[in-house]
């Protein structure tokens, strides 16, 4: 199953529940919301955080969520989309 879900669409979240409890895998798309996490209501959900961190934890930190796709412009981007994607997967 392929769906959006991030910061500013959530609600796809009764479906990534119903595969998590039917043991089936959830491709997220648009994680990051196609860039425009500075657009997202109240920021990331506080001033001081990162919102692409942000929206790894949030995305990664559901159950279904096996894994997404994630868009990059330059490498140090591409290197930074990972880190926080380790991290939300390191702390879920």
């Amino acid at each position: 199953m392929m769906v959006t879900y991030n910061l500013s669409e959530r609600d796809q979240a009764p479906l990534l529940d119903a595969c998590a409890d039917q043991g089936k895998a959830v491709l997220i798309k648009k994680a990051l919301a196609s860039g425009h996490l500075d657009q997202l209501p109240g920021g990331s959900g506080s001033d001081n955080a990162d919102p692409v961190a942000a929206s790894m934890e949030f995305v990664f930190g559901h159950r279904a969520t096996t894994s997404a796709v994630i868009g990059t412009i330059t490498p140090e981007h591409l290197r930074s989309n990972v880190a926080a994607a380790k991290h939300a997967l390191d702390n879920s």
